[in-house]
């Protein structure tokens, strides 16, 4: 595999991580607000099987095999680090809420969550 392609993905896995630490941080107990929703992953981080992180020109997809965690994209079976793995699915597990920031989809590319700007994140639990 090549090397920028490694890099990107592992650029890749930490923003997911970042992303998920700063959306713990807004969901902290002092910080709900009324337009806060109830977000429960606790339950179905425990069986996630696969994960993708697509973003404008750049995919990845991890695949859990057994107790390990493989990278199945870019480019064939790479070994992921699986700590930092768990870590992204445990911080995910411990959000606690959600809050609207966008009342509506025409509003999204303002604020960088347009379709040729926004990361995705995709659990899988198959």
């Amino acid at each position: 595999m090549d090397y920028k392609i490694k890099l990107r993905a592992l650029v890749a896995l930490n923003a997911a991580l970042i992303l998920a630490l700063i959306a713990g941080s807004f969901t902290a107990p002092g910080r709900r607000s009324s337009s806060m929703v109830k977000l429960s992953l606790t339950a179905s981080v425990d069986r996630v099987s696969a994960i993708s992180i697509s973003a404008p020109g750049l995919s990845i997809a991890l695949q859990k095999r057994a107790e390990a965690w493989l990278v199945s994209e870019p480019e064939g079976s790479l070994p992921a680090d699986t700590a930092r793995v768990t870590g992204l699915l445990n911080a995910l597990g411990a959000l606690s809420g959600a809050e609207r920031v966008a009342a509506s989809r025409a509003s999204w590319a303002e604020l960088g969550l347009g379709e040729d700007s926004a990361a995705r994140l995709l659990l899988r639990d198959f």
